[in-house]
């Protein structure tokens, strides 16, 4: 909640991932509270996991990158790289999803909570082992050794 403030604050708009975010924790630690059933909060894990992966799916089926758009100005790649990033995170989502939903029908909320920790874990040494893409992906002209972008001032316009 204070993140999203400071963010409306600070940039007079909220964007759509921690609001999307924060909505799911709220709605579902609510449940989760009022209830006094941990499956919701667990099965937040799991929609949050598939609601991405889907919206990365309709993007890629539209020949567009949701990636691309969301860290254009960070990453200078070329649409090859972009494209091998969408499924690589389509897939990962989907297998994260699936492990959550297996974890949370087969074993006790305070298992979840390590697997949980685990997978966190792993998704971000999958999401730093990306740095690899954008290194071999990269637009020369536009980024550093690491495909970082050198000037995002002068992102080209992402198609929407």
């Amino acid at each position: 909640m204070v993140s999203l403030t400071i963010s409306l604050l600070y940039f007079r708009k909220i964007p759509i991932m921690p609001l999307f975010s924060g909505s799911m924790v709220f709605l579902f630690g609510g449940l989760t509270v009022y209830f006094q059933q941990p499956d919701f909060l667990i099965f937040s894990s799991s929609l949050y996991f598939f609601a991405l992966a889907m919206v990365i799916g309709v993007f890629f089926a539209r020949k567009k990158h949701l990636l691309e758009h969301m860290f254009g100005i960070t990453f200078a790649m070329t649409k090859a790289g972009w494209n091998i990033l969408s499924r690589r995170w389509l897939l990962a989502l989907l297998l994260a999803g699936i492990g959550n939903e297996i974890v949370r029908f087969a074993f006790t909320p305070e298992f979840w909570i390590q697997y949980r920790f685990f997978s966190i874990l792993l998704l971000a040494g999958f999401a730093v082992y990306q740095f690899r893409l954008s290194r071999q992906y990269r637009i020369p002209a536009e980024s550093n050794s690491w495909g970082l972008r050198t000037d995002p001032l002068s992102t080209p316009t992402l198609e929407r």
